[in-house]
């Protein structure tokens, strides 16, 4: 499987490793797999919070829902404090308690990461915005076709 360069600066290679990232299910129990079952994850001391951090179960949850753990999130693991606020901070503006829909706050995602010539997190906001049942020519055609 082709992975993404995660920026115009780095590649694939360049994200560090965590050595038990998810990386299938299997078909036959639904029980994720993993590179290696050798580092326990399953909770993490931040030193500076002086609290644990559900690694595991948070790396869990991202591949439950999106089927990887992408280069970005990868690299947020070792800071796992930063990457628990990360993911609670998108799951509260990605809810559904707003006046704006999902395809809306995804097309407000793909119009401010465009600004930053992120190609790697442009694609997976457009394709999270046509998933959710955004209209392809907004991203095609641009703003001329959002009314």
């Amino acid at each position: 499987m082709k992975q993404d360069p995660i920026s115009v600066f780095f590649d694939i290679r360049d994200c560090p490793q965590i050595l038990n990232t998810p990386i299938e299910l299997n078909p036959l129990t639904g029980e994720i797999l993993r590179q290696s079952n050798n580092l326990n994850l399953e909770s993490v001391y931040d030193e500076y919070d002086q609290t644990f951090v559900p690694l595991k179960q948070l790396l869990d949850q991202v591949f439950y829902e999106h089927g990887r753990v992408r280069p970005h999130e990868r690299i947020l693991c070792w800071f796992p404090k930063f990457f628990e606020y990360y993911l609670q901070t998108v799951e509260s503006l990605m809810s559904d308690n707003c006046i704006l829909s999902l395809e809306a706050k995804f097309y407000l995602g793909v119009m401010a990461v465009s600004c930053y010539n992120c190609e790697y997190l442009l694609n997976i906001l457009e394709e999270h915005f046509i998933l959710n049942g955004g209209n392809l020519d907004w991203i095609t055609g641009g703003l001329k076709f959002v009314d």
